[in-house]
């Protein structure tokens, strides 16, 4: 993590990282080079990194000031990089310990706050982020007229999101039992009648290599059946985070530690449907998504007290 976050810093500041990979003004890639998913890897390694400390580190007070210098370089770097996924990943993080852990809502409230000072400030110097991260996402949603948002019809994140996701519905309607099989997508989108064309630009189709968005992905490629258990996971994890909130208030009882928050966390914006993402059934995101399960198993199944 420390490494990663020097080589970010480097290749940001000094426009090439310590692997010779240049920064194009725009996106970070650090050690990752032509995968822009520098990002991505910090935001979903992020509370495996926190929750670890939380587990093993609590009573270590210089480690833990270490660990909160480093979450809040770990947070600029995340804006920094221009992935927005990656971005409203940390930000739906940082809601989650602020409402719902035990013992780290201030502590997360003083360094988001450090770190949205920090951001202001290098949207200031770096003008490039700033026109991706706000500009070009309020241009993307509102294609049609953006000088003029009111009269401008909203897509779905882009246009370019919007017809995917369109083909990719229209797909699972003729499949809706069993899907059309993991990674299918990019051969049976060819097919003429699932190719949806915009007149705001003819060049756009929604065939692609993956939906761009999990839960639309596991329904289309697996089915209703292959759909029903990635939903309860997701929906007992939100479950269990208001369950215990409403323990903790009203009867004073904690049922979930903060260490067990920060890793179910993950599950909650790995699986997040509401934002694009990138293919499901790949290596590097399948890792980044069951990884920290094996901690949260762990801590389930585990006698010990740990906070």
């Amino acid at each position: 993590m420390v490494f990663v976050l020097i080589d970010g810093y480097l290749q940001f500041f000094l426009g090439k990282n310590l692997l010779g990979f240049e920064y194009d003004g725009s996106r970070l890639s650090g050690i990752f080079g032509d995968e822009k998913i520098l990002g991505s890897f910090l935001s979903r390694t992020l509370p495996i990194f926190f929750g670890l400390t939380v587990m093993l580190y609590s009573k270590n007070k210089a480690y833990i000031i270490f660990s909160l210098i480093l979450l809040i370089l770990i947070d600029i770097l995340i804006y920094i990089t221009g992935e927005r996924t990656a971005f409203f990943n940390l930000l739906l993080f940082s809601l989650i310990i602020i409402v719902f852990t035990n013992k780290w809502k201030l502590i997360r409230l003083i360094t988001i706050g450090i770190s949205f000072i920090c951001i202001l400030v290098i949207s200031q110097i770096n003008t490039g982020t700033y026109e991706r991260m706000i500009t070009k996402t309020i241009q993307q949603i509102y294609y049609l007229n953006h000088t003029d948002i009111l009269k401008s019809k909203p897509n779905i994140f882009s246009i370019q999101h919007q017809v995917v996701y369109q083909s990719a519905f229209k797909i699972f309607l003729d499949h809706p039992l069993l899907g059309i099989g993991p990674k299918m997508f990019r051969e049976i989108c060819k097919d003429e009648k699932y190719q949806i064309k915009v007149e705001e630009d003819h060049s756009i189709n929604g065939c692609q290599s993956h939906p761009h968005n999990i839960m639309l992905q596991i329904l289309t490629e697996t089915g209703v059946l292959g759909f029903f258990p990635i939903i309860t996971v997701f929906l007992m994890s939100i479950f269990y985070l208001f369950i215990n909130l409403f323990m903790r208030i009203f009867r004073k009882v904690v049922i979930l530690s903060d260490s067990k928050i920060m890793f179910m966390s993950t599950i909650i914006f790995n699986l997040w449907p509401f934002v694009p993402s990138g293919n499901f059934f790949n290596n590097y995101l399948s890792i980044l998504i069951y990884f920290p399960m094996g901690f949260l198993i762990y801590l389930v199944y585990s006698k010990k007290k740990i906070l």
